[in-house]
Protein backbone atom coordinates (compact mmCIF):
# COMPACT_ATOMS: atom_id res chain seq x y z
CA UNK A 1 0.00 0.00 0.00
CA UNK A 2 1.53 3.36 -0.97
CA UNK A 3 1.82 5.82 1.25
CA UNK A 4 -1.11 8.01 2.11
CA UNK A 5 -0.90 11.74 0.81
CA UNK A 6 -2.64 14.47 2.06
CA UNK A 7 -3.09 17.88 0.65
CA UNK A 8 -4.03 20.90 3.42
CA UNK A 9 -2.67 24.61 3.90
CA UNK A 10 0.64 23.39 6.35
CA UNK A 11 0.37 26.21 9.36
CA UNK A 12 4.22 26.53 10.40
CA UNK A 13 3.28 27.17 14.30
CA UNK A 14 1.90 23.24 14.62
CA UNK A 15 5.00 21.60 13.46
CA UNK A 16 7.35 19.28 15.20
CA UNK A 17 10.88 18.58 14.68
CA UNK A 18 13.34 15.84 15.54
CA UNK A 19 16.85 15.28 14.81
CA UNK A 20 17.51 11.59 13.92
CA UNK A 21 20.96 9.98 13.74
CA UNK A 22 21.35 7.94 10.23
CA UNK A 23 22.79 4.64 9.39
CA UNK A 24 23.39 5.99 5.64
CA UNK A 25 26.17 8.47 3.87
CA UNK A 26 23.44 11.90 3.84
CA UNK A 27 24.32 12.57 7.46
CA UNK A 28 21.26 13.16 10.13
CA UNK A 29 17.64 12.87 8.99
CA UNK A 30 15.72 16.26 9.73
CA UNK A 31 12.24 15.62 10.67
CA UNK A 32 9.10 17.60 10.38
CA UNK A 33 5.48 17.07 11.10
CA UNK A 34 2.21 18.20 11.55
CA UNK A 35 -0.80 17.22 13.23
CA UNK A 36 -1.66 15.74 9.96
CA UNK A 37 1.64 13.34 8.55
CA UNK A 38 5.34 14.09 7.31
CA UNK A 39 5.84 17.68 5.82
CA UNK A 40 9.82 18.11 5.86
CA UNK A 41 12.93 14.98 5.71
CA UNK A 42 16.01 16.55 5.02
CA UNK A 43 19.85 15.45 5.42
CA UNK A 44 22.53 17.46 6.89
CA UNK A 45 26.32 16.05 7.76
CA UNK A 46 25.97 19.82 10.32
CA UNK A 47 28.25 19.32 13.55
CA UNK A 48 25.74 21.58 15.11
CA UNK A 49 22.50 19.75 14.65
CA UNK A 50 22.51 17.07 16.85
CA UNK A 51 20.49 13.70 17.10
CA UNK A 52 18.35 13.99 19.43
CA UNK A 53 16.92 17.53 19.17
CA UNK A 54 13.50 18.11 19.11
CA UNK A 55 10.82 20.46 18.99
CA UNK A 56 7.47 19.76 20.01
CA UNK A 57 6.22 16.00 19.90
CA UNK A 58 4.44 14.14 17.02
CA UNK A 59 3.23 10.40 16.25
CA UNK A 60 4.18 10.93 12.88
CA UNK A 61 7.56 11.67 13.88
CA UNK A 62 8.06 8.82 16.10
CA UNK A 63 6.79 6.64 13.34
CA UNK A 64 9.07 8.41 10.54
CA UNK A 65 12.05 7.51 13.01
CA UNK A 66 10.97 3.88 13.30
CA UNK A 67 10.28 3.37 9.36
CA UNK A 68 13.40 5.09 8.67
CA UNK A 69 15.75 2.94 11.01
CA UNK A 70 13.81 0.15 9.19
CA UNK A 71 14.43 0.94 5.95
CA UNK A 72 18.29 1.67 6.28
CA UNK A 73 18.47 -1.76 7.96
CA UNK A 74 17.05 -3.26 4.88
CA UNK A 75 14.14 -4.69 6.51
CA UNK A 76 10.67 -2.22 5.24
CA UNK A 77 9.32 -2.50 2.02
CA UNK A 78 6.95 0.73 1.88
CA UNK A 79 6.73 3.30 4.04
CA UNK A 80 3.25 4.03 5.80
CA UNK A 81 3.92 7.13 7.26
CA UNK A 82 1.00 9.48 6.54
CA UNK A 83 2.69 12.49 3.99
CA UNK A 84 1.32 16.11 4.25
CA UNK A 85 1.90 18.12 1.31
CA UNK A 86 1.00 21.77 0.83
CA UNK A 87 -2.77 22.37 -0.42
CA UNK A 88 -1.55 24.84 -2.80
CA UNK A 89 0.37 22.20 -5.12
CA UNK A 90 -0.98 21.66 -8.67
CA UNK A 91 -3.05 19.12 -9.39
CA UNK A 92 -0.03 17.74 -11.51
CA UNK A 93 1.83 17.61 -9.20
CA UNK A 94 0.09 16.15 -7.06
CA UNK A 95 -0.25 13.55 -9.38
CA UNK A 96 3.21 13.28 -9.54
CA UNK A 97 3.86 12.85 -6.01
CA UNK A 98 1.60 10.02 -5.64
CA UNK A 99 2.80 8.27 -8.64
CA UNK A 100 6.22 8.73 -7.04
CA UNK A 101 4.72 6.88 -3.93
CA UNK A 102 3.71 4.25 -5.69
CA UNK A 103 6.73 3.41 -6.98
CA UNK A 104 7.99 -0.28 -5.03
CA UNK A 105 11.71 -0.91 -3.58
CA UNK A 106 13.45 -2.23 -5.86
CA UNK A 107 11.60 -0.69 -8.70
CA UNK A 108 12.90 2.78 -11.02
CA UNK A 109 10.71 4.68 -13.28
CA UNK A 110 12.30 7.29 -16.16
CA UNK A 111 11.13 11.06 -15.53
CA UNK A 112 8.61 10.05 -18.40
CA UNK A 113 7.24 7.48 -16.76
CA UNK A 114 6.44 9.17 -13.82
CA UNK A 115 4.96 12.24 -16.10
CA UNK A 116 2.40 9.70 -17.80
CA UNK A 117 1.36 7.61 -14.69
CA UNK A 118 0.33 11.39 -13.61
CA UNK A 119 -1.85 12.28 -16.93
CA UNK A 120 0.99 14.32 -18.93
CA UNK A 121 3.00 12.31 -21.15
CA UNK A 122 5.06 14.97 -22.42
CA UNK A 123 5.69 16.53 -19.17
CA UNK A 124 8.70 15.00 -18.11
CA UNK A 125 10.53 17.97 -17.10
CA UNK A 126 7.36 18.99 -15.52
CA UNK A 127 7.94 15.86 -13.06
CA UNK A 128 11.78 16.30 -12.61
CA UNK A 129 11.62 19.73 -10.96
CA UNK A 130 8.68 18.43 -8.99
CA UNK A 131 11.48 15.44 -8.08
CA UNK A 132 13.77 18.31 -7.62
CA UNK A 133 11.99 20.13 -4.75
CA UNK A 134 10.38 16.83 -3.23
CA UNK A 135 9.82 17.96 0.69
CA UNK A 136 10.10 13.62 1.78
CA UNK A 137 12.51 12.44 0.05
CA UNK A 138 12.93 8.44 1.05
CA UNK A 139 9.54 8.93 1.92
CA UNK A 140 8.34 9.44 -1.25
CA UNK A 141 10.99 7.94 -3.52
CA UNK A 142 12.37 10.54 -5.57
CA UNK A 143 15.87 8.72 -5.96
CA UNK A 144 13.63 5.66 -7.58
CA UNK A 145 13.00 8.07 -10.78
CA UNK A 146 16.11 8.13 -13.33
CA UNK A 147 16.81 9.46 -16.73
CA UNK A 148 15.94 7.46 -19.66
CA UNK A 149 19.73 7.71 -20.55
CA UNK A 150 21.10 6.94 -16.87
CA UNK A 151 20.52 7.96 -13.42
CA UNK A 152 19.50 11.60 -14.23
CA UNK A 153 20.25 14.11 -11.07
CA UNK A 154 19.56 14.03 -7.36
CA UNK A 155 19.98 17.27 -4.94
CA UNK A 156 22.63 14.93 -2.94
CA UNK A 157 24.34 13.74 -5.52
CA UNK A 158 24.46 11.45 -8.16
CA UNK A 159 26.95 8.65 -5.15
CA UNK A 160 23.85 8.99 -3.02
CA UNK A 161 21.14 8.23 -5.54
CA UNK A 162 23.17 5.10 -6.65
CA UNK A 163 23.80 3.99 -3.22
CA UNK A 164 20.10 4.43 -2.32
CA UNK A 165 19.04 2.35 -5.40
CA UNK A 166 21.83 0.07 -4.80
CA UNK A 167 20.83 -0.99 -1.45
CA UNK A 168 17.37 -1.70 -2.64
CA UNK A 169 18.48 -3.97 -5.49
CA UNK A 170 17.43 -1.51 -8.42
CA UNK A 171 20.97 -1.54 -9.84
CA UNK A 172 23.80 -3.43 -9.28
CA UNK A 173 27.47 -2.63 -9.80
CA UNK A 174 29.87 -5.84 -10.38
CA UNK A 175 33.69 -5.14 -10.01
CA UNK A 176 33.86 -8.06 -12.09
CA UNK A 177 32.16 -7.29 -15.44
CA UNK A 178 32.45 -3.59 -14.39
CA UNK A 179 28.80 -3.32 -15.45
CA UNK A 180 26.45 -0.32 -13.75
CA UNK A 181 22.52 -1.30 -14.76
CA UNK A 182 19.38 -2.02 -13.58
CA UNK A 183 18.86 -5.74 -11.86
Amino acid sequence: MPTKILFKPVVPETLAFRVVPSPSPVGNLILAASPHGLVGLSFSKSKKIKPGSAVGKSPHLVKAERELKAYFAGKLKAFTVPVHLPASLSPFGRKVYAACARIPRGGVVTYKDLAAAAGRPAAARAAGQYMARNPVALVIPCHRVVASNGLGGYGLGLEVKFALLDREGAIHHCEECGCEGHA
